[in-house]
């Protein structure tokens, strides 16, 4: 696994740095605040709905969201 920055995101995602499979992706939304949302199998992406901190999101997204971060490629 590795995370990518891009613009506002830091998208996490596993595989070829040339065929990404993305896994999930933390927007920031105001200064201290991001939102957490998940990568579908078709690959779109779907809000969690959870908003907190930085920190905060990347316990949530170890902690609930665990079996979503197993490389595929």
């Amino acid at each position: 696994l590795r995370v990518r920055k891009y613009g506002s995101l830091l998208i996490i995602e596993s595989g070829p740095q040339d065929d990404p499979v993305n896994h999930a992706r933390i927007r920031r939304v105001s200064v201290n605040y991001w939102t957490l949302e998940m990568a579908t199998h078709m690959g779109r992406w779907e809000p969690t709905g959870m908003r907190d901190v930085l920190d905060e999101l990347k316990t949530a997204l170890v902690r609930d969201f665990g079996w979503t971060l197993t490389p595929i490629a």
